[in-house]
């Protein structure tokens, strides 16, 4: 096959079809734990944060609810994945190999957000989140502009994963409440542990009756996530709530997914490197929401 532009553009045609077929159909879990936030300039700041309304009578004036001096940004970057297609393989009519590292590549660009937010999942007892803790602390402020409110703690600690436990730590997500005395309505479903602990898991949730006739009260409580990244720590497991407007994590686009092809002959980099080129890029990054919607437990 000559390398001409008409050749070129047909193999842009291919690659991109092979690309963008594997993106599409990747399964991921962002839009499961991550509330998407479109984001127009460099960053976004989310001071909303700070305020859980509630709607209250109507008596007198009526109370502004007002953003709190607390900011939280998170600040969007830049990601990209190149592919060279070396032009002797285009000459040579060996194109074929090209076909299963475009889809290799379009599933690692698809992915790429999943790594995000679980290496933010992870970290999260080490990385600060809006209220000026680490996002799993033992003493949240109830109210971060009025430290007299009182504390709570999303990370617990001398904890491994037994049904005790998971009441202890389930209950007491329930039973937070917000700066106004009201429930917060923290009402956990998704259980998330690395493969060593997905059959003590689906023993606490997904089992109806338990060895001895009785029936398990946590049946249904919280869907089973495995995440393979966790593999190799069988001593923490996390429950989150992800059924509410807003969800633990934020996952905040700038620029969604491009494709763009060097498919000139005379382009720079045909000439000099002697491959054609095929960039993708995208413009986004992933950050914390409330605290109060995940918890983190360790053995």
């Amino acid at each position: 096959m000559d390398l001409t532009p008409a050749n070129v553009r047909a193999l842009r045609s291919d690659i991109h079809r092979e690309f963008r077929g594997a993106f599409d159909t990747t399964p991921v879990i962002y839009p499961e734990i991550a509330t998407t936030v479109p984001s127009s300039s460099s960053k976004n700041d989310y001071a909303w944060m700070t305020m859980l309304p509630q709607m209250r009578e109507w008596v007198g004036s009526r109370v502004v609810q007002n953003l709190s001096l607390h900011t939280y940004a998170i600040e969007n970057k830049d990601w990209e994945l190149t592919l060279g297609v070396r032009r002797n393989d285009i000459e040579d009519d060996n194109l074929g190999i090209y076909t299963p590292v475009a889809q290799q590549f379009g599933e690692a660009a698809r992915l790429h957000p999943d790594q995000l937010l679980i290496d933010l999942l992870r970290t999260g007892h080490q990385k600060v989140c809006f209220d000026g803790q680490y996002f799993f602390d033992t003493d949240h402020p109830v109210n971060s502009v009025d430290t007299q409110s009182g504390v709570y703690s999303n990370f617990f600690t001398a904890t491994p994963l037994t049904a005790p436990n998971y009441a202890t730590v389930r209950a007491s997500m329930l039973g937070w409440k917000g700066e106004n005395g009201l429930s917060l309505r923290v009402i956990p479903n998704l259980l998330v542990v690395g493969p060593g602990l997905e059959v003590t898991a689906k023993r606490i949730v997904e089992i109806q009756q338990e060895a001895n006739g009785a029936g398990n009260p946590f049946y249904g409580t919280a869907r089973v996530l495995v995440l393979p990244e966790l593999a190799g720590d069988d001593t923490t497991w996390y429950l989150m709530t992800t059924n509410r407007v807003i969800k633990p994590f934020i996952f905040q686009t700038r620029r969604p997914l491009s494709f763009v092809t060097k498919n000139q002959i005379t382009d720079e980099v045909v000439l000099i490197e002697n491959e054609v080129r095929f960039y993708a890029d995208a413009r986004y990054n992933a950050g914390y929401s409330l605290p109060f919607l995940a918890a983190k437990a360790v053995a």
